[in-house]
C-alpha cells in the first residue's frame, strides 16, 4: 500500500530528494506516516466493534432477563392453579367419605335407642299408673323399673308424662335434678307424640342445661292418650369423639342452628341471621333455653367445581380461618350436617408452586446464558 502511493507522489517529489541518502529518509517517512495513520483508523475501529460487541451483549442479557421473570410468572401461575386444583379434589374426595362416615354415625347415635321409648309405652305397669297417678307405690315401681331400663341402655334420661305433660316418673326420681312433676307440654316432642307421632326433637334441657335428642312415643289405651314416654340422648360423647380426632364438624337444625360441633366457639351459632318470627318461636319452645342466637363470622370466598363452598370463619379473638365446606342432609331428623376441610394447605401449595417455578425459569435462563 505504502509503495503505491509513494509511486504517485514520486514525479513530483522526486526533483527535490537527490541524494540516495536523502530519497531513503523520504520514503521511510512517508510510510511511517501512512502506516501510523491505518493503525490510529484500525483502533478506532476495534474500539468501536468492541462497544458494540458489549451493548448487544447487554441487550441480549436483558432480553433474556425479561423473559426469564416472563417464564416464572407464567410457570408460577400454572402450577399454583393446577396444585390448587388438585388439593381441592383431593379434600372434596375426603370431605365425601367423611360425611358418609359421620352421618352414619350421628343416626347410629339415636337409632340405637329408638326401642326405649316403645317399651316403657308399652308396659302394663305403666299404663296403670297412668290411670292412677296418685298411687305411690304404683309410682315407686315404676320410677325403679325406668331406672333400670336406663342404667342397662346406657341412656341419659327416661321419663313418663301424663296427657297434660306433666312427668309422673323419671330414671333420675331420686336425683338433684329429677324431672319428676315438671311441666314440659310446651316441648314439640311432647305435642308430636300426643297428637299420635313420633317425636324427634333437639334442644338444651330446661332442668338441667344439658343438651340433649329427645325421642317421644304415645302411651295409649283403647285409643285414648295416657301420657308419652320420654328418651333424652347425651350427644356429647360424638363431639368429643370429632374434637379427639382432630374433625371440624358441626350439626344443624331446619332453622340453620348450630347445636352440635367439634368446636365449643360454634355452638348456638346460626349459618344466616335469623328472622323476629324464628327467633319468636325458638323462645317459645325454649329450645336453646339461655343461650343467644348469633350469626356465625362467615363469608363466601369462591365456589369449589363440585359446587361447595370456600369460606372463611372469623373467630372472637381476631383470628381467622379458611376452609371447604361439604354438607348433607339428615332427613329422618331433618338437620344438616357439615364438614369442614382445612385450607391452610392451600396458602403453602402455591408457595411451593411459585418457588418451583423460579427454580426452574432460573435454570433455563442460565442455560440460555452460555
Amino acid at each position: 500500500r505504502c509503495a503505491v502511493k509513494l509511486s504517485a507522489r514520486a514525479p513530483t517529489m522526486w526533483p527535490l530528494a537527490r541524494r540516495s541518502r536523502q530519497k531513503r529518509a523520504w520514503w521511510r517517512a512517508v510510510c511511517l506516516y501512512d502506516t501510523d495513520r491505518h493503525h490510529g483508523q484500525t483502533k478506532s475501529k476495534t474500539r468501536w466493534m468492541k462497544k458494540n460487541r458489549v451493548d448487544t451483549t447487554a441487550n441480549i442479557s436483558l432480553g433474556i432477563l425479561v423473559g426469564t421473570l416472563l417464564l416464572a410468572v407464567f410457570l408460577a401461575a400454572v402450577m399454583a392453579n393446577r396444585t390448587e386444583q388438585a388439593l381441592i379434589d383431593r379434600l372434596e374426595r375426603i370431605g365425601a367419605e367423611r360425611l358418609t362416615l359421620y352421618a352414619s354415625t350421628v343416626e347410629a347415635a339415636h337409632s340405637r335407642f329408638d326401642y326405649l321409648p316403645f317399651i316403657v309405652a308399652e308396659d302394663d305397669q305403666v299404663r296403670s299408673l297412668l290411670l292412677a297417678p296418685t298411687s305411690d307405690s304404683l309410682r315407686g315401681t315404676v320410677n325403679r323399673k325406668i331406672e333400670s331400663w336406663r342404667r342397662e341402655s346406657n341412656a341419659d334420661v327416661l321419663y313418663l308424662m301424663d296427657a297434660d305433660g306433666i312427668v309422673v316418673a323419671s330414671s333420675n326420681w331420686d336425683g338433684p335434678d329429677s324431672f319428676v312433676g315438671h311441666d314440659y307440654h310446651f316441648r314439640p316432642y311432647f305435642i308430636d307424640a300426643a297428637e299420635g307421632r313420633l317425636g324427634r326433637f333437639f334442644a338444651v334441657g330446661v332442668t338441667t342445661g344439658r343438651p340433649g335428642l329427645f325421642l317421644s312415643r304415645p302411651v295409649t289405651a283403647n285409643g285414648q292418650l295416657l301420657g308419652v314416654a320420654v328418651l333424652k340422648i347425651d350427644m356429647a360423647p360424638l363431639e368429643q369423639d370429632w374434637a379427639a380426632g382432630g374433625e371440624n364438624v358441626w350439626v344443624s337444625d331446619r332453622d340453620g342452628v348450630i347445636f352440635l360441633a367439634s368446636n365449643p366457639d360454634w355452638h348456638y351459632h346460626s349459618l344466616e341471621p335469623l328472622s323476629t318470627e324464628t327467633q319468636s318461636r325458638l323462645q317459645s319452645i325454649r329450645k336453646y333455653h339461655l343461650h343467644p342466637i348469633a350469626p356465625l363470622q362467615q363469608s363466601q370466598l369462591a365456589v369449589s367445581p363440585s359446587g361447595n363452598p370456600l369460606i372463611r370463619l372469623e373467630y372472637p379473638a381476631g383470628e381467622s380461618a379458611d376452609y371447604l365446606l361439604h354438607q348433607r342432609d339428615i332427613p329422618e331428623l331433618e338437620w344438616r350436617l357439615y364438614y369442614l376441610s382445612d385450607l391452610s394447605g392451600l396458602s403453602q401449595s402455591r408457595v411451593y408452586a411459585i418457588v418451583m417455578a423460579a427454580l426452574i425459569a432460573a435454570v433455563l435462563g442460565l442455560l440460555t446464558l452460555f
